[in-house]
């Protein structure tokens, strides 16, 4: 099971050290691209100690709101939402080929890869950026989100992704952030939530309905408090 973590996200307090402390635990990562949170100075230092450590890389792109830190969600028309895509994807690209370390994936953030699982228009705004800078990118996405199957239809590599610290609804998306149950705080909790992920495909969902799901790649949030201690109750299942 591949572990990957959203990082790089410097808003006031981040902290570097304490995401290097993160990255020792994860064998992919998500680098915010700016426009939600990051900036270039630490994307920098981030591809290089992941390069260092042979850790693979992945753009974080989401919507350009860093005051809600692209948590809420945004209206765009779709030419003009995979061109804010394309720009982020392209700038870590960029940096990422002057260290000359591949960009490996691709994984919306917040607001937008949850609009990106149910509605058409942003999804494909992703899958549109995706191959216009790189179709050989992989899609981190839920398996039975729309942006995925958008993806497979364009051929795009897509690794189902299942979160070790969230709670799933009926209709297999996040518990909302807003509401009480949405995080899963205990590192024992999250590490039985994704073995049963990973060996039954199965996840127990807020109405106590065990439903399938695929897990390619597991995500832990970097913001996470416990995100650390989570990390650490999840390497038995690293491969």
């Amino acid at each position: 099971m591949d572990i990957n973590c959203d990082i790089g996200e410097s808003v006031p307090g981040y902290d570097i050290e304490r995401d290097f402390e993160i990255l020792s635990f994860v064998s992919s990562c998500n680098i915010a691209c700016g426009f939600h949170a990051g900036d270039p100075v630490t994307i920098a230092a981030i591809i290089d100690f992941c390069k260092d450590k042979k850790i693979k890389i992945g753009a974080h792109p989401g919507f350009p709101d860093k005051e809600n830190f692209g948590r809420k969600p945004m209206d765009f028309p779709q030419e003009e939402l995979t061109d804010l895509l394309i720009y982020q994807i392209a700038a870590l690209q960029g940096l990422a080929k002057t260290k000359d370390y591949p960009l490996h994936h691709v994984k919306p953030h917040g607001a937008l890869y949850n609009m990106a699982c149910t509605q058409e228009k942003e999804a494909q705004s992703i899958v549109n950026a995706i191959l216009k800078t790189d179709p050989n990118l992989v899609l981190y996405a839920p398996g039975n989100s729309i942006m995925a199957k958008l993806a497979k239809a364009e051929k795009i590599t897509v690794h189902y992704e299942v979160f070790a610290d969230r709670n799933y609804t009926a209709d297999l998306t996040l518990v909302p952030r807003s509401a009480p149950n949405a995080l899963i705080q205990n590192p024992k909790q999250a590490f039985k939530h994704v073995k049963k992920m990973i060996t039954h495909e199965r996840v127990r969902c807020t109405d106590g309905i065990s439903r399938r799901i695929q897990a390619k790649t597991c995500c832990v949030h970097g913001d996470h408090p416990k995100a650390i201690e989570i990390l650490k109750a999840l390497q038995p299942l690293v491969s």
